[in-house]
């Protein structure tokens, strides 16, 4: 399978980010992790047989290290390669996790920014930026 092919046939909203295998609690890791969108829509985790494409989520490992993973991904089998069933699959996939994403995202109740709840861990309803500011919150 070719990370290029991939990352040419399906519409991923930008910006695109390949990185290295996560670690952690991923019980299989994948060769790599190909995250998309502003706040991590999107998550493909690529391995020599098949894919796996769910809403991508931030995990934090402290206060100044996040961790990119799925949620509730779905596997697409690449027995042939990414030939055009593969092709819709992957593209059907990756919509169905962005909607799901945009669907949990928040607005604070400050600010009015509208984004993942893992960006509002102080309080519920309150982005990061404005429970530091508002609520005197150290992260």
């Amino acid at each position: 399978m070719c990370l290029e092919r991939i990352l040419v046939v399906v519409d991923l909203p930008d910006p695109v980010h390949v990185l290295p295998a996560p670690r952690g609690e991923w019980p299989d890791p994948p060769l790599v992790l190909i995250t998309a969108g502003e706040d991590v829509l999107v998550g493909i985790a690529v391995y020599p047989d098949r894919l796996m494409v769910g809403p991508g989520r931030i995990r934090w490992d402290g206060p100044a290290h996040p961790v990119p993973t799925l949620r509730d991904p779905q596997e697409i089998p690449l027995g042939a390669g990414i030939d055009p069933e593969a092709t819709a699959a992957i593209r059907q996939a990756v919509r169905a996790a962005v909607t799901r994403r945009r669907r949990g995202f928040r607005t604070c109740r400050h600010c009015g920014w509208r984004g993942p709840v893992e960006h509002m861990n102080a309080e519920p309803g309150v982005c990061d930026g404005c429970a530091t500011r508002h609520l005197g919150v150290v992260f």
